[in-house]
């Protein structure tokens, strides 16, 4: 993540384990086939990667805004469509995909393709020059997404977000913060229906920022995370009660990309209280694709090796937040740049699991193993 205007999220993330506490070598998830995707034309530049019913799909840009989706068989549909890059996308509930994207110098979009990759629609938000969708989240009928807006020569960021219906209609757009840096890095729907958004708002630090609307996008409830240390928080996953649990990121210094700094955990109840927040790691740049299960929550993770390469990890959390066991994955050296590629956690019919992604030439190289269970302590 990027602390000074929240800029690109980063898909994978770089967390150093406490591996004084482990006795054993960790756990490795079984090797399978690396699989390549590339490009018609261009480079790519992964963004991220998720599950669309039976398929995956990953997204970024190469000569333009790119999307490809893999069948169970292995082929790909790749698609590009307009200058520019996707910078967040969320399945839909009919196998399609929510897309946000920015056209070259242009403002941000958003908009929906079905499963064969056609756009079905499109929305450029009344809000555009200055403003960045770097999260999207299936809402009952619709989308929300979720960013930042820094109006000209205003020296202050706006946490943003903007909801629009499957017909491409916008429902609501707020303009969240003043007076300040602000931004917003996730969001997600509650059982009720409330919007959730995360991120992190300027004082003397940034600290951790959780921000609540209604379905309609009115009403505002916001808490802050008083802290001495840099905070953000991010990736967000429902728990099965109705609440959530928060990821994120503590440094020391100014921004996470590469300090040193520790995860950020918490646990969230469905009337929005803090039940628990622990820090765990060591030189963590960030987290991503949490997955909450009755156990409590697990992610994907990267160790840093070096300023360019980390190896990757899934973590589980206990639901108490007193347990965290790191188990390594079977992924060799990973690239750690601007556009990370890396890791995403899947849900699978068979339990968690957790795609890998490399680049490869011009293109990527990709697999889906199966998620480790906890090392042995």
């Amino acid at each position: 993540m990027l602390w000074c205007g929240a800029m690109w999220r980063l898909a994978v993330l770089a967390v150093v384990a406490s591996l004084a506490a482990c006795s054993r070598p960790p756990a490795r998830a079984a090797a399978s086939a690396w699989h390549r995707i590339d490009p018609a034309a261009g480079e790519v530049r992964l963004a991220g990667a998720g599950r669309a019913g039976d398929r995956l799909y990953f997204f970024g840009s190469s000569t333009g805004q790119w999307l490809a989706f893999v069948d169970r068989d292995g082929s790909v549909d790749q698609h590009v469509y307009e200058d520019g890059t996707l910078t967040a996308a969320t399945p839909t509930d009919t196998g399609g995909v929510f897309l946000a994207g920015a056209v070259g110098q242009g403002g941000p979009w958003l908009g929906e393709v079905d499963g064969a990759g056609a756009l079905r629609w499109r929305l450029a938000p009344k809000v555009s020059v200055g403003a960045e969708i770097d999260a999207l989240a299936a809402i009952p009928g619709g989308v929300v997404a979720a960013g930042m807006y820094n109006p000209p020569v205003s020296g202050v960021t706006y946490g943003w977000l903007v909801a629009a219906d499957r017909a491409g209609h916008a429902r609501w757009e707020r303009q969240l913060g003043a007076g300040s840096y602000h931004f917003l890095t996730s969001v997600v729907a509650l059982p009720d229906g409330r919007v959730v958004a995360l991120g992190a708002k300027k004082r003397d630090t940034y600290l951790s920022w959780i921000v609540t609307t209604d379905a309609d996008g009115a009403g505002k409830g916001e808490l802050v995370r008083e802290s001495a240390e840099w905070e953000q928080l991010g990736p967000v996953a429902v728990a099965p009660d109705g609440g959530f649990y928060a990821l994120g990121g503590a440094s020391a210094a100014q921004g996470l990309t590469r300090n040193v700094g520790s995860a950020l955990v918490e646990r969230i109840a469905p009337d929005g209280k803090l039940m628990w927040r622990t820090k765990i790691g060591q030189r963590v740049i960030d987290v991503t694709t949490p997955l909450a299960t009755g156990d409590g929550v697990m992610f994907v993770a990267a160790t840093l090796v070096d300023k360019a390469t980390g190896d990757l990890w899934l973590v589980r959390v206990s639901a108490d937040g007193k347990r965290d066991d790191w188990a390594k994955l079977d992924a060799g050296a990973v690239m750690l740049d601007y556009r990370t590629s890396g890791g995403f956690l899947l849900s699978g019919a068979a339990g968690p699991e957790v795609l890998l992604v490399r680049p490869a030439g011009r293109g990527i190289e990709w697999r889906v193993v199966p998620a480790p269970p906890p090392e042995a302590k």
